[in-house]
Formats: structure tokens, sequence, C-alpha cells
């Protein structure tokens, strides 16, 4: 962060608007570059999307099987966790998951 700012502190302030604009395609170009190196890298911002890319290497699944499963998962998870408690009471599940989809 210190040599950001160094380097802004070398250019000279924007006062007109050619230089604001300057500026403008400076920075764009900039942060087009950050982006290309962060998609190119394949890492992501949080963990829980990077646990999508383990769970694809470690059992061979498809990405988008994996992101479906990982959106589902937290809803069932009371569910499948109950046999750990003392019995369905102590677990909050919520009801419209167990009824059958009426059609």
């Amino acid at each position: 962060m210190d040599l950001i700012l160094a380097i802004i502190q070398l250019l000279p302030s924007p006062d007109t608007l050619v230089g604001k604009y300057l500026f403008l395609l400076i920075s764009l170009y900039i942060i087009l570059w950050g982006l290309l190196a962060h998609f190119s890298a394949k890492s992501t911002l949080m963990p829980y999307d990077a646990m999508a890319y383990v769970v694809i290497d470690r059992f061979n699944m498809k990405f988008s099987k994996v992101k479906i499963l990982g959106k589902i998962t937290p809803r069932y998870q009371p569910l499948l966790l109950s046999p750990v408690y003392k019995g369905m009471n102590d677990v909050t599940v919520e009801k419209e998951l167990l009824k059958p989809v009426q059609q």
C-alpha cells in the first residue's frame, strides 16, 4: 500500500477534464489486468467458492453438479445431522422441505 501512495504522490494532480479522463483510463487498465490475473489463477474471493474446486478435484464431479449440491446441502444439513442429536425434536428443519412437491 505504501508503494501505491508513493506512486500517486509522484504523479501530478489532474486539474483538467482531459487529465481526469486520462487517469480514469489508466485506472481501468490496471483493474483490467488485476481481474485477468485473478481469473486466470483460478482463485476465488471466498473460501466457500474454493470448496467447489476441491470437491471437483477430489471426487471427479462436474462443476455444475458441485455448485448445485453446494447450494442445496445447507438446507438439508439439519436433517442429515439429526442422528447425531437425541431426536428430531432437537433439530430445526424447514417443514416445506419434508413435504412432497405438489404439481
